[in-house]
This record gives structure tokens, C-alpha cells and sequence, in this order.
């Protein structure tokens, strides 16, 4: 009622008064919610900051080379990583695409001349790998028509002065020129008689990290 139309005494108006603020302001629970656990609304998205993805060092896999890097995925770390740079090199190599390629050496990169190194800057690399490009006709084998990638291992240092067994390239001198936290990937060249001499018929590359992410430190 209107307070317009009736006179009410004192204390029925603060009743009435008290009432209706009663039921304006709901009742505090005894144990407010922890604001922590509350899940922003959509308004209050602009004071969230946006999660940073992880930049991918190297370029998305053609599917031919995704397929051959998918025989690692079961691998226990690093030996999965260090197998996906020495493979996805070499395709690259064989593919003649240098720009791709270099992506792979550290920069750092040192070149193994019988057990000398000679440090190789990317600018050098590069103009040497075109070189030879061109100098050389390109190879019609695919990856795995060249390397024997089943038999594709990789050593610490500590392992490498241990594993010489079937190997044309001694992984015990590699690991000479080999640093600390270092890693050996090697795999044999497809040839049809490995009795015979037909070279030195093993790749290698050794691998470091470089800001977090394994490149090729030492090769031929």
C-alpha cells in the first residue's frame, strides 16, 4: 500500500522497509565462492593474454617425407628428433632443395675433413652446397631407395666409442670430434655387396641443439 494513501505507524513502516530490502538483496551464503575458480565470461576475454604457439623451426613435411618420418613416432626422445633431422635432410638434400635443407645445420656447423674440422658459416654452406648442385647430375633414387633407414641408429658420444661393429665409418673416431651432449645419427648406403669395398658406405651427421632444437653440428 502506498504510503500516499494509508498513515502507517513507525514500526510497520520499518517492517515493511525491512521487507523489501530483504527481498531486493539475496542472502550471503556463509562460504562466498573463490573467485579464482570462476570461469571468465566472454566480456572479460580482452584481459586474458593469448596463449603463444610454438613455432615450428622446420617447413611442414611433403607427405612422401611426412610418411617415412612416421616410422620414428614411437621412438623415446631424443633418438625421435635426432632421427627426423638426419632423415629430413637428406630428402631434402636428394630433393636439391638447398634453401630447406640448410634449415637443418647448425650454425655452428663444422665440416669433418679426416678428422679435421673446418667451421662452415650458413652463407658458405649454402653457396657451396649450390655448387655442387650444380656440378652434379640429380640422383632418380628416393630416400629409401639410398639409405637403409631400418638400420638408422643413434649413439651418444659415450655410446659412439663403443659401437663400431658393421659400421665402414668408425662411430669410435667420430667420437673424437664429437662435444659433450652431442649425438651420432648414422645409417649404411644401399649397396649390393658391403664385403666388397665400395667406399665409405655409411652417412653421418652429428647433432647439437641450437635454442632448443636439434641441427647437424659436424658432417662430410
Amino acid at each position: 500500500m502506498r504510503l500516499s494513501h494509508a498513515v502507517l505507524s513507525t514500526a510497520v513502516a520499518l517492517s515493511l522497509l525491512a521487507h523489501a530490502r530483504a527481498q531486493d538483496t539475496p542472502a550471503k551464503p556463509e562460504k562466498p565462492p573463490e573467485k579464482k575458480d570462476e570461469k571468465p565470461k566472454d566480456g572479460d576475454k580482452k584481459d586474458e593474454k593469448p596463449k603463444e604457439e610454438k613455432k615450428d623451426p622446420f617447413p611442414k613435411p611433403p607427405e612422401d617425407l611426412a610418411k617415412i618420418l612416421a616410422r620414428f613416432d614411437k621412438d623415446d626422445e631424443p633418438s625421435r628428433e635426432l632421427k627426423r633431422c638426419y632423415v629430413s635432410a637428406l630428402y631434402y638434400h636428394l630433393e636439391r632443395d638447398v634453401d630447406r635443407f640448410i634449415l637443418f645445420f647448425h650454425d655452428s656447423f663444422e665440416r669433418n675433413d679426416g678428422g679435421v674440422l673446418k667451421k662452415v658459416p650458413p652463407a658458405d654452406l649454402k653457396a657451396q652446397v649450390k655448387n655442387t648442385y650444380a656440378a652434379t647430375p640429380k640422383t632418380g633414387l628416393k630416400l629409401d631407395q639410398l639409405i637403409d633407414l631400418a638400420k638408422l641408429r643413434v649413439y651418444s658420444k659415450a655410446q659412439a666409442k663403443e659401437a663400431d661393429d658393421g659400421w665402414k665409418k668408425k662411430p669410435s673416431d667420430i667420437a673424437s670430434v664429437m662435444a659433450d651432449g652431442d649425438y651420432l645419427a648414422i645409417a649404411p648406403v644401399i649397396v649390393v655387396d658391403r664385403n666388397k669395398d665400395e667406399g665409405n658406405a655409411d652417412v653421418f651427421y652429428v647433432l647439437r641443439k641450437q635454442d632448443g632444437v636439434w641441427k647437424i653440428a659436424v658432417g662430410e
